[in-house]
């Protein structure tokens, strides 16, 4: 038992040492550290039995795992603040359709269904794109399009009219996109992303999260939206967040609830990797959670009041 226990503990310590550095880059770690919080509570039954046989070295190194999970899940659940009960200004759709779906029909029917202001659809093929137009194309005249048939497709489609609007490159072949638009006199801006995940390339799925950051530099009223591959768990995601964004999902108080894995995937939903960053002035009424049939993710549609910061 003592043996098996500190390879047990010895595993446990290297995974909190690369959160305590701040390193992601490594696709094995990438993956590792999304199970964070699953794998940290592993060191509560260890350190029980370390305790009761006097084993105290084992005691204190399980205690360490527990202060790292504390150090980790403690800041979101804190993020939990008062939002507005008053109406939306605005109501944004996210999903991520899967590329592949076999089922894209019913996904654009759950996206359209929604009847929110924006839409944004990442994944977004040209035959979900003529699907979407048949449903609901005439509501939805102000967009910027950028489907395609592979994951790298994205799209934002607006009900109210934006002052600008464009894709922006990234170290991947997934673009962004950045619009501006004007709500009751207060400008808005909405970024849209899709990064590449780390099980691909996680140098550059960290150099995305870098450019992200710097795209989103300025100060105005800002929702950052989409799928970023990545959540709390992992340390390239938490520098974005010290730019002082907050994630809608945290700040109403359903940061335990995941987005990934969907659609027969042999793992449960564990994981959030799609988000809303709100910043300078955007603060959330409420999110909902949206079901897309045939994708492996889920969406959400969250809605915001906008005042000047």
């Amino acid at each position: 038992m003592t043996l098996l226990g500190w390879a047990a503990v010895g595993v446990l310590l290297v995974l909190c040492a690369t959160q305590w550095i701040g390193f992601d880059a490594w696709r094995p770690l990438a993956i590792v550290q999304s199970l964070s919080p699953f794998a940290f509570m592993c060191a509560v039954p260890i350190g029980v039995v370390a305790a009761l046989s006097g084993q105290w070295a084992m005691t204190i190194a399980c205690v360490v795992v527990l202060a790292t999970l504390l150090w980790l899940v403690v800041p979101a659940v804190l993020a939990r603040q008062p939002h507005a009960a008053a109406p939306p200004d605005l109501r944004v759709a996210f999903g991520n359709l899967l590329a592949e779906n076999h089922r894209a029909q019913e996904a654009m029917d759950a996206m359209a269904g929604t009847d929110a202001d924006v839409l944004v659809l990442v994944e977004f093929t040209p035959m979900m794109a003529a699907s979407l137009e048949h449903r609901c194309g005439a509501e939805y005249p102000h967009r910027v399009d950028h489907a395609r048939p592979h994951p790298g497709g994205i799209a934002v489609w607006s009900r109210l009219p934006f002052s600008s609007g464009h894709t922006v490159g990234g170290a991947s072949d997934r673009p962004s996109i950045d619009l501006r638009m004007t709500l009751a006199g207060t400008p808005l801006r909405l970024v849209a992303v899709h990064t590449e995940p780390p099980t691909m390339r996680a140098r550059n799925w960290t150099r995305e999260l870098r450019e992200i950051a710097e795209l989103t530099g300025e100060r105005t009223p800002t929702i950052l939206l989409g799928d970023f591959n990545a959540s709390r768990w992992h340390p390239s995601f938490r520098r974005l967040l010290a730019h002082g964004w907050r994630t809608a999902h945290e700040w109403t108080g359903h940061w335990w609830r995941g987005s990934w894995p969907t659609a027969g995937k042999p793992a449960p939903v564990f994981i959030r990797l799609d988000h809303a960053l709100l910043r300078d002035g955007v603060t959330p009424t409420g999110v909902e959670e949206l079901a897309l049939p045939g994708s492996d993710h889920r969406g959400f549609v969250v809605g915001v009041r906008v005042t000047q910061p």
